[in-house]
């Protein structure tokens, strides 16, 4: 099943982003750093991996596990 990604790399809302960490069960201060260089500053996986000593695929994981998030937060803003 395709599902549209919400949240484009490079321009995700600064705030909207700490929302979305806040919500989620992400804690690890590298990680988060880490996703706010890719989702907000536009940087790429690379560069925010090496930047902040987070593997490649960790950060994949918690890439789509906030692309989760974010599509389930939309499938329910339709009740309020």
């Amino acid at each position: 099943m395709y599902r549209e990604k919400l949240l484009i790399a490079g321009e995700v809302d600064p705030i909207v982003f700490l929302l979305l960490i806040k919500i989620s069960s992400i804690r690890s201060e590298k990680v988060i750093n880490s996703l706010y260089d890719y989702f907000v500053a536009g940087e790429s996986r690379n560069i925010a991996c090496d930047r902040h000593g987070v593997s490649q695929g960790f950060l994949s994981l918690k890439i789509k596990a906030l692309q989760d998030l974010s599509h389930q937060i939309k499938k329910i803003s339709r009740y309020f």
